[in-house]
């Protein structure tokens, strides 16, 4: 915009100042060639009196230079004559003192063409002079190309630079042009009529960077200017500073200040003329004034100006102008519209992109009044005004359309209110925009947002309630903590409840109260949170929601893209006691049903379960979330556990596919984390899981489940790391249903407190465990590793890391399995215990199992293996004490049918393979192994089948 109307300007300019400077050259003005006259009132120039030397000036025309003193006015300045003072401090023009006799009382007249005053104070003697004086000013042009500059003009009876019918391309420029009225004169009083500098049917005047000060009126442009520009120039105590009037044209008013203003003062005035434009002025006062008047001027364009006052900035009474771009704010009161459009004459009136700013909730932005007709404003933000738009008796035809596609802005806050309400404004149409309305009353600030939605923005305060919101709003709050929202105390802790859709709450605390109950009610699984949301694409961001007596936040059946962002959703129950926080502590953020949920960043503490996916979702992302110090339980009772983390199916079809990523989640009541009955897909990447089974004593870190004749399906547990403390014996469990689950690249260490019967990572400890890979995981510190029990089959165990393993009775055990391969894993420690354990306790006739690519390297055997149909090869087996019982066992009956072969076999112990107690049809072929050390026991059974070793 300010590149727009800096070319306006250049263009005004390009006639009126260019052309004029080459005419005072082409005439001798500044040339050498000129006769030069000196006027000094010591008597040591060529004259003591400027009057004399101007008589003296030839018909070409010549320069006049008047060094310091005062000299007499009444001048009269022919063409071509150069007047130049030795500056306005030191070269000072008295005007003559009218005898009362004629109208003259100009300092300087200028009769001529292509004249030059400059570098002179001109004084009106004003206390001198009778009361009575004429049209004219301190300086009066009737000539063409005319340059008044760096001139003082003080203390005029009459205007201060008076440009008369048939001048053309006057320059007035850097001039201080000063009068008395100074001291907040009402217009008309003595010493507040007169005008700075008034122009009447002059064409392409140029009025610029000048001081204007203590005048009636600062600028005036009359009938039938054309073409002038007013622009770069300061009023200060004025009544009007910039007035247009009569039929003038095409009048450029830019980038002039007004920084002082006095009562009721106007800063511009277009009282007459079309096409004018008035761009980029600054418009500034402490008193009650107005800013800029349209009254009579038409097609006239008012851009990116700044007003500040507590008056009327903007008044309309003209018709077919555009008024856009601009910032208009009010101080103070009282307000009769900040823009008002008046009369049956203010018509097609455009109000486009303007920034509005009340003063208070009773500021009126747009004040429709007295017949004003076919109004458009659109685009215009208006901020804390109520009412924005006031229609009182206006014509027809005015559409009023607010800013920001499709929202409708309200504002809600301990503020009064009072006159119209929008429901009851006629001729406004809402299609997207920011309409701002003052209330004290949530509730009812959201009955007056629009069919197509809009903006609530809810000031610092409590506020209490339970509220509706509809489609397409936005609820925001001035920060957490700053902006509380409280739920009434029914026992249901609701606040918000979101019908629509494309609905935004942000930067508030929402309070479910739940320290206000003296009993505790127990929470219901999927009914009633604080925040429940039953429409698509709602978003819950930087807010807290706390304390409820029920849920969090709770997103319904069928919800698709709800996102909850960089909140903290916290319950009571983030105290680790032993019995617990009282009372039950329901669900921090729980989806059922929901397509593609987004939980991001969000710290999720002191609840019985901290985020649940469960039946029906799919496709959602919880990702970066501090899930801690979930010790609650469901119930009051405290016997209904959950885990902090939970993708359920139970059987619903679709659900799954859904990715938890890079979340902690530290502390909960049961497991960590739970995938249960019915998950298809989901992936669990790059978290970090501590501290289950708290206070209940039930849980693990993880916990794989199908269960009730619903198949978890494709699950990828990968890149975490699962921390132990110890204490209690956790593990990672999958059991029931679970086919073709993936546990890869995990870390987990600590775990120095694992069942014997149950290990580190538990398949099986119910039937249907299918086609489990655990692959690639790192194993530090832990007591067991890896147990496969039940009828889990087709598993494999590959290229994982067992290092410092603690005393067990096996690292990797399978247990009366179906079919798997124990491959390529590192098996490392210094306490007694079993590398590999091949067994069938169950008595159901293990299948046999392939071991091959193994290190292992233990005080104890590498394999000891009580089954049958088993491969064991291309293994290296390292026993590193001296009384072991064999680094590879085949023992008992069972162990039948087994391939031994491949192997490199290193032991302190006597025996490097070791067949007893019925072992038979066993082939032992091709092993590496220490002289001496293969033993086949008496209690052997028969037919095995030693060779090549």
């Amino acid at each position: 915009m300010l590149a727009a109307t800096n070319d306006i300007l250049a263009q005004h300019l390009q006639m009126s100042v260019a052309s004029r400077f080459y005419r005072l050259r082409s005439v001798g003005v500044l040339s050498n060639n000129l006769v030069h006259m000196v006027v000094d009132a010591s008597g040591s120039g060529d004259h003591t009196t400027i009057d004399g030397a101007v008589a003296s000036m030839p018909p070409e025309g010549g320069v006049v230079t008047v060094r310091a003193g005062t000299y007499a006015g009444g001048l009269t300045i022919p063409s071509r004559v150069t007047l130049r003072g030795a500056g306005a401090d030191q070269t000072r023009v008295l005007a003559p003192i009218w005898n009362g006799t004629g109208l003259r009382t100009e300092a300087v007249t200028v009769a001529g063409d292509d004249v030059v005053i400059e570098g002179v104070e001109v004084d009106g003697q004003r206390a001198s002079q009778p009361a009575a004086a004429d049209i004219n000013g301190l300086i009066t042009v009737s000539g063409a190309r005319v340059s008044i500059r760096n001139c003082r003009l003080i203390n005029a009876i009459n205007h201060g630079v008076s440009l008369l019918p048939a001048t053309s391309d006057a320059l007035v420029e850097n001039c201080e042009i000063y009068n008395t009225a100074t001291n907040n004169l009402p217009a008309g009083t003595e010493g507040a009529r007169q005008v700075g500098v008034r122009c009447q049917e002059a064409v392409r005047p140029v009025l610029r960077n000048n001081l204007v000060r203590g005048w009636g009126q600062g600028i005036v442009l009359a009938t039938g200017v054309t073409n002038g520009v007013v622009a770069g120039n300061e009023f200060t105590d004025f009544g009007q500073g910039i007035t247009t009037t009569g039929l003038c044209s095409g009048i450029l008013i830019q980038s002039n200040s007004f920084p002082r203003m006095a009562s009721n003062a106007v800063a511009i005035n277009a009282a007459g003329g079309d096409a004018h434009q008035i761009v980029g002025n600054i418009i500034l006062s402490t008193n009650y004034a107005a800013g800029i008047r349209l009254e009579t001027g038409t097609n006239l364009l008012v851009s990116s100006n700044t007003v500040t006052m507590p008056g009327q900035h903007l008044l309309v009474l003209s018709a077919d102008n555009r008024i856009e771009g601009n910032r208009l704010e009010k101080t103070g009161l009282p307000d009769t519209g900040i823009v008002r459009i008046e009369s049956p004459a203010a018509e097609r009136n455009v109000a486009v992109n303007n920034v509005i700013i009340g003063y208070d909730a009773n500021s009126v932005a747009f004040h429709l009044v007295n017949g004003a007709a076919t109004t458009t404003a659109t685009n215009n933000l208006i901020l804390r005004a109520m009412p924005s738009f006031l229609l009182a008796g206006p014509g027809p035809g005015n559409t009023v359309v607010a800013i920001v596609p499709s929202t409708c802005q309200m504002f809600v806050g301990p503020l009064s209110m009072n006159g119209t309400v929008l429901g009851q404004l006629p001729g406004i149409r809402l299609e997207g925009g920011t309409l701002t309305i003052a209330s004290t009353n949530l509730a009812y600030a959201l009955t007056l947002l629009p069919e197509t939605g809009g903006t609530v923005t809810v000031d610092e305060g409590v506020y209490d309630g339970a509220f509706e919101l509809p489609r397409n709003t936005v609820v925001r709050g001035q920060g957490a903590g700053r902006t509380i929202i409280r739920a009434p105390l029914d026992g249901v802790g609701q606040v918000f409840r979101v019908g629509g859709s494309n609905v935004l709450i942000e930067a508030m605390t929402v309070d479910g109260r739940r320290s206000a109950y003296s009993v505790l009610p127990g929470a219901v699984i999927g009914v009633n949170g604080i925040i429940s949301v039953a429409g698509a694409d709602v978003t819950v961001r930087n807010c807290v929601v706390r304390d409820a007596p029920n849920n969090g936040v709770l997103v319904g059946v069928s919800v698709p893209g709800f996102l909850i962002e960089n909140c903290v959703v916290e319950n009571s129950a983030t105290n680790n006691v032993p019995q617990g926080t009282p009372g039950g502590h329901g669900y921090g953020i729980f989806c059922a049903g929901s397509a593609s949920p987004v939980i991001r960043s969000n710290v999720v503490r002191g609840w019985a379960q901290g985020v649940g996916l469960w039946p029906g979702v799919t496709n959602g992302l919880v990702e970066n979330n501090q899930i801690v110090n979930n010790f609650g339980f469901i119930d009051a009772a405290h016997t209904s556990t959950r885990s902090a983390c939970e993708d359920y199916g139970a059987g619903v079809v679709p659900h799954g596919w859904n990715l938890w990523r890079s979340n902690l989640v530290d502390g909960s009541t049961a497991s960590c984390l739970e995938i249960a009955q019915g998950v298809y897909g989901s992936r669990f990447v790059g978290n970090t899981l501590r501290r289950p089974g708290q206070i209940s004593d039930y849980g693990n870190h993880v916990d794989v489940t199908g269960g009730s004749g619903q198949t978890n399906l494709d699950v990828v547990v990968e890149g975490n790391m699962i921390i132990s403390d110890g204490l209690r014996a956790d593990t990672f469990a999958v059991n029931g249903l679970a086919y073709n689950t993936i546990i890869s690249n995990n870390i987990f260490t600590g775990f120095t407190n694992v069942v014997n019967s149950v290990g580190l990572i538990f398949l099986g400890a119910t039937v249907g465990v299918r086609g489990t890979v655990i692959v690639s995981n790192t194993f530090t510190g832990c007591r067991f590793g890896v147990r496969v029990n039940g009828d889990a089959t087709e598993f494999l165990v590959r290229g994982n890391i067992f290092t410092d393993v603690q005393q067990s009775d096996a690292v990797i055990w399978a247990d009366s399995t179906g079919t798997g391969r124990i491959e390529g894993n590192l098996i490392t420690g210094t306490q007694p215990m079993v590398g590999i354990m091949l067994s069938d306790t169950a008595n159901v006739g293990q299948a046999g199992a392939i071991v091959t690519g193994n290190h292992v390297t233990l005080a104890g055997s590498s394999v000891f293996c009580l089954t049958s149909n088993n491969v064991i090869t291309n293994n290296v087996f390292n026993e590193t004490i001296t009384d072991g019982g064999g680094t590879i066992l085949l023992v008992g009956p069972g162990a039948l049918g087994n391939m031994v072969a491949g192997n490199l076999v290193t032991t302190f112990s006597s025996y490097s393979i070791r067949l007893a107690n019925g072992a038979n049809h066993n082939t032992i072929t091709n092993n590496t192994l220490p002289p001496l050390t293969l033993r086949i026991e008496e209690s052997a059974g028969t037919n095995n089948v030693v060779t090549g070793n």
